[in-house]
């Protein structure tokens, strides 16, 4: 969802428009995040602790993403407008990183892909305590949803479809939406993406049309609110500045991370 609708609010120097340039194909997966926390260090049994920690200490509670603008960073700031908490984010470049950082103990959580956290998981050093999603992971029957732990309508997930250029027309669109989903759904396919905590879809272009105008309008809302703009100005292969609501930042001058408060 992030190149065909989050970055569409979220950058300011994109070259192309994600309406206006392409034709929906069909809805492939989607994947809720996890909430997860280091295992040995974390004070945080379940989101209601995070919560009330973040309450108690604003501005205290640092989490980590793949970076500003990413799913998990829109995610978690649409969960720190819906229920009122100040949080510090650390934006790294790409999940793994983050990842690493979180089972070192440098960072309170992270909501994050469950395949990026699931072998750390099953080690041991980290541990979830929420899923972003209505229902429960088959993957991880035991982990509550954010809504059963009280936090009302609260939703969030990665999800993967197929676009093609506008002018395409329908006729192959069509042609090529039935071949996917048949593909989509046969249990080789299926059964994989399914013990790794996706969700399969297979829409039909019209379907997965309605589906991306929802989805503009949710996350249009929470990156105005959350006032982000990352500012991508490429110059001799080298990013040069990002921003994040009032903060600038050159990220080119710090090494693997960077810290930004996000109110």
């Amino acid at each position: 969802n992030a190149p065909l609708v989050i970055t569409q609010y979220a950058y300011a120097n994109l070259n192309y428009d994600g309406r206006r340039d392409f034709a929906p194909v069909t809805l492939l997966t989607s994947s809720p995040l996890l909430v997860t926390v280091n295992t040995a260090k974390s004070l945080y049994p379940n989101l209601n602790a995070l919560v009330e920690a973040a309450k108690k200490s604003p501005g205290n509670v640092s989490y980590g993403t793949p970076g500003n603008g990413s799913l998990p960073h829109l995610a978690v700031e649409l969960f720190r407008q819906k229920f009122g908490i100040d949080l510090i984010h650390v934006p790294y470049r790409g999940g793994g990183p983050a990842v690493i950082d979180l089972a070192g103990g440098q960072l309170q959580f992270m909501f994050a892909s469950p395949i990026e956290v699931s072998e750390q998981i099953k080690s041991g050093r980290l541990a979830p305590i929420g899923v972003t999603s209505r229902k429960r992971l088959d993957a991880f029957p035991n982990v509550p949803t954010a809504i059963e732990q009280g936090f009302a309508d609260y939703e969030a997930y990665a999800w993967f479809g197929v676009v093609v250029p506008v002018r395409t027309p329908q006729a192959i669109v069509d042609r090529l939406s039935a071949d996917i989903v048949a593909t989509l759904n046969s249990t080789d396919i299926a059964a994989p993406l399914r013990a790794q905590g996706s969700d399969i879809h297979g829409t039909s272009p019209k379907e997965f049309g309605e589906f991306l105008e929802k989805e503009h309008g949710r996350w249009a809302k929470a990156v105005k609110e959350a006032n982000l703009k990352v500012d991508y100005k490429w110059k001799s292969r080298q990013r040069s500045q990002t921003y994040c609501g009032t903060a600038r930042i050159s990220s080119d001058s710090i090494p693997s991370a960077h810290l930004v408060r996000v109110r």
